[in-house]
């Protein structure tokens, strides 16, 4: 099981560090890590309810949105991503995870986390190219049948 130690560190070889360190949704990821998971990636930023983050492992994508009275954890596996979309202006972008016919969105993270976060789910969801040609930031693939609890 990993620790605080490791979670932190991991998240500080992805190029965080201070503030979002000593956030609760890191806080938890501990306890939320399965043997043998590392963090790829990660984003933290606005959505509809508040703040949250997404965590990007070797296995799955995580949504955690942890505050004083409240807690919520969405797990998302990767064959159930349909696809990921980027939106980046001069300062601050955001990325949405299409999944199971649903859609989180996290906004107000830098270029830099959110385009590395991007190419990454982008990696892990496999899609056949249907025009070569067509430069996208959006992939998409058949959405699963399944419904999936994401915050809104």
């Amino acid at each position: 099981m990993a620790t605080l130690a490791d979670v932190r560190f991991q998240m500080r070889m992805l190029g965080y560090g201070g503030f979002l360190l000593s956030r609760g949704e890191v806080r938890e990821l501990p306890s939320l890590l399965r043997e043998g998971e590392k963090i790829e990636q990660a984003i933290y930023g606005g959505y509809e309810g508040g703040f949250g983050m997404m965590v990007a492992t070797n296995h799955r994508l995580m949504f955690i949105d942890r505050r004083f009275f409240h807690k919520h954890i969405s797990e998302i596996p990767y064959p159930a991503i349909s696809a990921v979309e980027l939106d980046t202006n001069a300062i601050r972008g955001s990325v949405t995870i299409f999944a199971r016919g649903s859609a989180i969105s996290l906004h107000g993270i830098s270029n830099k986390h959110a385009r590395n976060f991007f190419n990454f789910i982008d990696g892990k969801i496999d899609i056949p190219q249907e025009r070569p040609e067509a430069k996208t930031e959006e992939r998409s693939r058949e959405i699963l049948p399944e419904t999936l609890a994401l915050p809104r």
